[in-house]
């Protein structure tokens, strides 16, 4: 017999994409997630940049954890 541990998420929704007023707070949540300090990042980069907002319509998920 031969297993893994594993966990994951599934979903699906809508996506949306971000208008250009709202990308820039948009990124800067994202890359909050990346680092710890505040990261400045050119901002020459938005319009050749898409953002997208997923609604989440519905969600599972599943795991598999070896007993301890």
């Amino acid at each position: 017999m031969c297993t893994m541990e594993y966990e994951s998420v599934i979903g699906n929704g809508i996506l949306t994409m971000v208008e250009a007023q709202d990308k820039y707070d948009a990124l800067c949540a994202i890359m909050k997630q990346y680092h710890k300090e505040n990261f400045e990042f050119n901002k020459a980069i938005l319009p050749h940049t898409n953002v997208f907002q997923l609604t989440v319509l519905n969600i599972t998920g599943k795991a598999r954890m070896m007993k301890q």
